[in-house]
């Protein structure tokens, strides 16, 4: 069997592949930088957690929390 592809068909097939590699190449990246956000915005909330979280044993917020 013998298999007979023209050049336009060949350039059709080529354009498709080079257009899906592109999309999942500029897909990835994306993902990836929101990945990134994502990680550095939940380092920033834990520490502001953890900023606001009354230590125990300290008299001082106790005493204000008693107040309110």
């Amino acid at each position: 069997m013998k298999l007979n592809i023209d050049l336009k068909t060949l350039l059709t097939l080529g354009g498709i592949v080079a257009m899906l590699s592109g999309f999942v190449y500029t897909t990835t990246l994306r993902l990836d930088l929101v990945d990134q956000r994502i990680e550095r915005l939940e380092a920033d909330c834990d520490s502001l957690r953890r900023q606001l979280r009354p230590k125990k044993g300290n008299k001082r917020n106790e005493k204000k929390q008693k107040a309110n």
